[in-house]
């Protein structure tokens, strides 16, 4: 009887021993921390920038092309050059180049980075239909080109610069009153302009493509339509139809200021209002340059706007742009536009020294000849007039309008606007540039927390886990033998 009674209690426990490994087969896989792949999901992007380098650090690259554009620029004043004061105006040339090179550069790698963000927004499953309010709050919050790089060039406002520069070169390549005096006047200063033209017109037909490519994703973006979201476009187009009137405003204006304000040292017509037109549009242009550009229009807009950025509930579109800013493309992107303000600030400032120094040149001189011819009883006076005119022009108050060189200080104040105009576009990139700095590294600190807690609870709840295992296992053991126990001790009776 005892025997059949063990027999049976072992039968039992094998039994409840095959229960529990079927029990545990039968059980889910535990799912993975990293989640199963989605197809709506988006991939991560792979391009990060290292852990040791700062968004705003100069690099190797940026060094390099400084390294060698001046090492030309001495090799061209030691070559090409006479070493006399217009070979200022060649230096200024050399670095608008350069300028608009890096303009170039920013804006190729704005329209490949833009592109990238829309695909990769796109795969997040985030760019489905959203209600207008809320599409057309991230759209107004967040300018995709903007952010992602630092500032990017309207195809107004490059279209302003690419016609200013036309006419210049058409006036210097037909007279050569405005060109150098030294040996640099002779090919290197037109050949300057004319790679300067060539990269602007290069220039409109980038920033065209990818102010159309983002007007589509807009589009696509809002998906249905509906009454605010018919608000909203007509509150977009009549932003655009704004910017539109504001660059021709400024064409007409820097027409007008040609006409009225063109020097008389080529003796053509057409040749000395190029040259004015030309001037007075390249400073115009500025303007809605300067006003398409975000948080620029004065400080305390450009802190309402940061603080309602930060403040303000984020949309997925706003996330998502916040979260890809600081990938490769976008920094590279932003630190070609910081060089092309740099060089920009250098070339205004070149001119505005060469202009300083010359710009009495414009003054309106005395034909000597057509004095000469008149009659004896006509010129009695010519020493009285010669000497007026003489005081006149060292800044005495006279009665001769041409005598106070009118035209040349308004050349020389557009010259100056110029230099302002581009100290405050390097100002606002610097701070803007700040608070990405700050949050950057704010960014970097709370990824890097968050990681170590998430470390941290992960190997508590494996270790809590693996004793709790540990724990009901041994009890499953421990059972079926304290029952065998109880059941052949043998009674004290």
């Amino acid at each position: 009887m005892e025997k059949a009674t063990a027999s049976s209690d072992v039968k039992g426990g094998e039994v409840r021993k095959s229960d529990y490994s079927q029990n545990r087969k039968s059980r889910s896989p535990r799912p993975s921390p990293q989640g199963p792949s989605s197809p709506n999901k988006p991939c991560k992007a792979t391009d990060l920038l290292p852990a040791d380098e700062v968004p705003s650090g100069w690099t190797a690259g940026e060094s390099s092309v400084w390294l060698a554009f001046l090492c030309s620029c001495l090799v061209g004043y030691l070559c090409l050059s006479d070493g006399e004061i217009s070979a200022l105006l060649t230096l200024s040339a050399a670095f608008y180049t350069l300028s608009i090179f890096f303009l170039v550069s920013n804006a190729r790698v704005c329209s490949i980075t833009t592109q990238a963000f829309c695909k990769w927004h796109s795969a997040s499953g985030a760019a489905q239909p959203q209600s207008a309010s809320s599409s057309s709050e991230s759209l107004q919050l967040f300018s995709i080109s903007h952010l992602l790089c630092g500032g990017c060039m309207r195809p107004g406002s490059a279209g302003l610069f690419a016609i200013a520069l036309l006419a210049r070169v058409a006036c210097n390549l037909r007279r050569p009153a405005y060109l150098p005096n030294d040996r640099t006047g002779d090919w290197l200063y037109q050949t300057l302009e004319v790679l300067s033209a060539l990269l602007l017109l290069l220039l409109v037909g980038v920033v065209s493509a990818n102010s159309r490519f983002c007007r589509d994703f807009a589009k696509q973006t809002k998906g249905a339509t509906s009454q605010a979201d018919g608000n909203d476009q007509t509150e977009g187009k009549l932003a655009e139809t704004t910017f539109i009137s504001g660059c021709h405003f400024a064409l007409v204006t820097a027409v007008a200021c040609g006409l009225v304000l063109k020097h008389d040292m080529n003796e053509s017509f057409f040749d000395d209002f190029a040259w004015a037109f030309a001037l007075y549009a390249e400073t115009l242009a500025f303007i809605p340059f300067i006003s398409h550009q975000p948080f620029v229009i004065s400080e305390q807009k450009a802190g309402a706007c940061a603080k309602k950025e930060q403040t303000s509930s984020l949309t997925p579109e706003g996330k998502q742009l916040v979260d890809y800013r600081y990938q490769k493309n976008p920094v590279l992107a932003r630190r070609l536009w910081r060089q092309f303000l740099f060089a920009l600030v250098i070339s205004r400032a070149i001119q505005m020294v060469f202009w300083a120094v010359t710009f009495e040149e414009f003054a309106r001189e005395m034909d000597m000849d057509a004095v000469s011819e008149r009659p004896t009883e006509q010129s009695g006076d010519l020493s009285q007039e010669f000497k007026n005119n003489t005081l006149d022009r060292q800044g005495v108050p006279g009665s001769s309008a041409a005598t106070l060189n009118i035209r040349g200080w308004c050349s020389l104040v557009a010259t100056v606007a110029q230099l302002c105009f581009s100290l405050y576009l390097m100002k606002v990139y610097c701070s803007t540039q700040g608070q990405l700095e700050r949050e950057y590294f704010d960014n970097r600190k709370n990824t890097s927390e968050r990681k170590d807690k998430t470390e941290t609870s992960s190997c508590a709840a494996i270790g809590t886990s693996a004793s709790s295992n540990a724990d009901a296992a041994g009890e499953d053991e421990v059972k079926p033998r304290s029952l065998v126990r109880k059941r052949f001790v043998p009674s004290p009776k």
